[in-house]
């Protein structure tokens, strides 16, 4: 990878300065504008390196920079490639510049990189004993993909709202970087200390300290895109990069804000899944920290979050890996210590015992160098299965077919595709069945009426429930709450399902139409039960792999046909999609 063609030039009030990353294949332009008084040595490349690098040994080649590189910055450059090879498999590229050049330092003061999070926020608020204190607040636009021009220009706009709170001066900082990182790195956390030290190496005319808000606790450190162990070695002799402080976690941190701050969180921004200023208020980040606000009694004052929690929302997430299970438990003892709000805390208790990933898990992904989850494999590998992380080869999968489930609404029923996603809308992969015949594996049938089953243990009996039973299951629907349909959806169901009663009980032809896989008939790690249920009025069949699913959408007991390998060939995840389920219990939405 060659980095070169930088230049400098004005741009009104500010000095944008620009490079072309090459590599085998293609190229990009990155830039960053400053404003003018702000801006460091107009012909230092050192900014660009970081980034640089990271996507050199991602794509596995050396990096050339045809320009001076701070020799302090290189030194680090030599501890941050041994970390990234430890972190997870990449080319362990060499690095050669034009020259080695230190920048000046013109500046002793400090400054802090804000972005409205919850991390940020604490560390530009929280009291320090640096002389002078913090000099002013760092916002980079451009930082996030899924924001337009018109949403970073109100993010920044906001985040000065709250610098003047702070009493504090705001510099905004335009860096494009995107076009060269995303089609390299799938997953922006593993380069946030290349993206954010190129912005932050920028300013060497006004801040000889950047500050990155930490968002690790020393409980949570681990392998990260950001960490104490390796935004510092991206420091230049011009500007040094400090990792804040890692005593507190996030769930902390948005405690002592609603305690000492309560004022600063009306313009709180934690979610990035949506294009506006605003938080969705049902992504893990925007519920962590509803819940966080919740136990200390100032979810009203978050003017950016909704003011109640959605529990069958909460209800649906998973609570995985080592820093949102340590983040979850913390949040989960303070509700539990206040008092406040028993049914969320009693949801979350159920959510921490759940139990987590089978082993071996999910592959990596292959398109990032995903440096968090690699650790959270390892710990999980270690501590829960007690086995080692990469698995041995006898406990990969074998060769098989995606199990995917549908849900067919004007039919009503689930529709099932081996090694193809169904037709309907679709409400996750299950798993993955052996396609061949083997020792040990049980024939898994399709059914001329669309069931699958196995021979030696044919699916649950059906019996239709009494005139009674199947009256109550046609009203349930009105008294159901908190299941997202309104009034009038409920209404309908019920209308639906007296309709589906006058016509009579459905006929399903049970006799088998061919193998369309196998399953296994021995439990081992990284298998998942496959169980099967069938709905007591409806008959149709419902696959899973929780015997707690099939009881909760009212279909009762399953029964257990085999076990499958806990892999999604065909959609890349065992994550549920939870689409409504107009038949079953609480239209599906209610789940453990």
């Amino acid at each position: 990878m060659i980095v070169d063609r930088l230049q400098t030039r004005e741009t009104g009030d500010a000095i944008e300065r620009s490079a072309v990353f090459r590599w085998n294949g293609g190229e990009a332009p990155v830039s960053v504008a400053v404003p003018a008084e702000l801006a460091g040595e107009a012909d230092d490349a050192s900014p660009f390196v970081p980034l640089a690098l990271l996507l050199a040994m991602v794509r596995g080649e050396d990096l050339v920079v045809d320009g001076p590189v701070s020799p302090l910055q290189l030194r680090g450059l030599t501890r941050v490639r041994e970390l990234y090879l430890a972190w997870a498999p990449l080319y362990p590229a060499s690095v050669e510049v034009a020259e080695e050049r230190a920048p000046a330092r013109r500046s002793s003061e400090v400054a802090c990189l804000f972005s409205r999070g919850v991390d940020s926020t604490y560390s530009a608020a929280v009291p320090r004993s640096y002389p002078g204190s913090l000099s002013r607040l760092i916002f980079i636009d451009g930082f996030e993909p899924a924001h337009d021009a018109e949403v970073d220009a109100e993010e920044a706009r906001r985040a000065g709202l709250v610098a003047e709170r702070l009493g504090l001066p705001l510099a905004v900082v335009f860096a494009r970087f995107l076009d060269a990182l995303l089609p390299a790195v799938g997953n922006l956390d593993d380069a946030t200390a290349p993206m954010l030290a190129l912005s932050a190496l920028m300013l060497g005319g006004a801040a000889g300290t950047v500050l990155v808000p930490s968002s690790d606790s020393t409980e949570t450190l681990g392998p990260n895109g950001t960490s104490p162990v390796l935004d510092p070695l991206l420091s230049t002799e011009a500007v040094s990069l400090e990792y804040d402080s890692t005593a507190l976690g996030r769930v902390e941190k948005g405690l002592w804000l609603a305690r000492e701050r309560p004022d600063l969180l009306a313009e709180l921004k934690v979610c990035f899944h949506v294009n506006g200023p605003g938080n969705c208020g049902q992504c893990q980040k925007c519920l962590l920290t509803m819940c966080t606000l919740v136990a200390a009694g100032a979810l009203g004052e978050a003017h950016q979050l909704p003011d109640e929690i959605d529990l069958d929302v909460l209800r649906a997430k998973q609570m995985r890996g080592l820093q949102p299970r340590v983040e979850w438990s913390t949040v989960t003892r303070e509700l539990g210590e206040t008092g406040r709000a028993p049914e969320l805390h009693a949801l979350l208790l159920e959510m921490l015992a759940r139990p987590g990933r089978p082993y071996p898990g999910a592959p990596v992904r292959d398109d990032t160098p995903d440096f968090r989850s690699r650790h959270f494999r390892v710990v999980d590998a270690v501590t829960h299965h007690r086995l080692p992380w990469p698995p041995r080869e006898e406990y990969a999968p074998p060769p098989g077919l995606g199990l995917v489930r549908a849900v067919d609404a004007r039919a009503g029923r689930h529709v099932y595709g081996v090694g193809r996603l169904p037709a309907g809308e679709i409400a996750g992969e299950l798993g993955s069945v052996p396609r061949d015949a083997a020792e040990d594996l049980e024939p898994l049938w399709a059914t001329a009426g669309g069931h699958l089953t196995t021979a030696a243990k044919p699916t649950v009996a059906w019996r239709q429930r009494s005139g009674i039973g199947a009256l109550r299951w046609a009203l349930a629907p009105l008294a159901w709450r908190g299941t997202g349909e309104s009034a009038g959806a409920r209404a309908r169901a019920v209308l639906r399902r007296a309709g589906s009663l006058l016509g009579g009980p459905p006929t399903r032809p049970a006799e088998p139409l061919g193998v369309v896989g196998h399953l296994h008939r021995h439990e081992a790690p990284g298998r998942l039960p496959l169980l099967s249920a069938l709905h007591p009025v409806t008959g149709d069949q419902l696959l899973c792999t929780s015997a707690a699913e099939a009881t909760d959408m009212g279909y009762g007991e399953p029964a257990l046909l085999g076990y499958i390998d806990a892999v999604a060939p065909l959609t890349g995840t065992l994550e549920p999609a939870r689409p409504p389920v107009p038949w079953a219990s609480r239209f599906g939405r209610r789940v453990r």
